[in-house]
């Protein structure tokens, strides 16, 4: 019985250890700004990471128009980038992402997302 309650001793203090080595979820990083783009039946994914920003056709593949995307770092606008599927920017070197506008064809309006805290 002794050895038991020695075993159950070790047990807890092991898995207190790994308790203080898991990070919280408080702590861990952020995931993306996210937000679905609908335009005539077709969806698309915006995401802001604040290391990259992209816009990414979701469903159906078949859908008219490309994913466009422009990045404001240091209060500046970048071009817009786009291509068929899936367009990405990233932050400069040592740069982060303050915001990312998102479209689906040349002449839609754009939203904007806010870079994740």
């Amino acid at each position: 019985m002794k050895k038991l309650s020695f075993m159950g001793s070790a047990t807890a203090l092991a898995l207190a250890a790994v308790a203080v080595m898991v990070p919280s979820s408080a702590s861990a990083a952020a995931g993306p700004t996210t937000r679905i783009i609908e335009r005539s039946g077709c969806l698309w994914t915006a995401e802001n990471w604040g290391f990259e920003a992209e816009t990414h056709r979701s469903a159906p593949n078949d859908c008219a128009g490309h994913a466009w995307v422009q990045i404001k770092v240091n209060n500046s606008w970048s071009a817009w980038k786009h291509d068929y599927n899936e367009a990405k920017l990233p932050a400069p070197s040592g740069q982060r992402i303050q915001q990312s506008r998102h479209k689906t064809c040349t002449d839609c309006a754009a939203i904007t997302l806010n870079a994740p805290s």
